[in-house]
């Protein structure tokens, strides 16, 4: 007696990592108040409030092609009382994203007023964008 198994193999899709910032050169950065489902910005501002808004914003970035990266980096500075430089460093978040996205978003909140500047990287710490907003009390 024999039997005869056919065995078929996931297919994993490989995405290279991008490792040129120019890739990245459309990128369009927002903050808003809410992302629908669908990935529709509503609310779309260059600030927040402690007050209104609980210092709570979605950040979403948008490119033209896929975002080729497993994982975003995301680092927050921010700018001291009178300072040109945003050289307070706040703090850094990393979400895993699907490399075949055109655009994803995320929800930070702010805990204390001020000029903020957020840098975006990808899974090999290539600059994706940066984008500015301002909080008030």
């Amino acid at each position: 007696a024999s039997i005869t198994i056919k065995m078929k193999t996931k297919e994993k899709k490989y995405t290279k990592s991008v490792k040129r910032s120019n890739y990245y050169d459309n990128v369009e950065l927002l903050f808003c108040q809410k992302v629908l489902v669908g990935g529709t910005p509503i609310g779309v501002t260059k600030r927040t409030s402690l007050r209104e808004n609980n210092g709570e914003i979605y950040v979403k970035f948008v490119n033209f092609s896929p975002l080729k990266t497993e994982v975003i980096l995301v680092d927050f500075w921010r700018k001291e009382h009178r300072s040109f430089e945003y050289d307070e460093y706040v703090e850094s978040k990393k979400y895993r994203i699907d490399p075949e996205w055109l655009d994803t978003f995320f929800k930070y909140k702010f805990k204390q007023a001020g000029e903020y500047k957020i840098d975006i990287y990808n899974q090999e710490e290539v600059l994706i964008t940066t984008g500015y907003i301002n909080v008030l009390k």
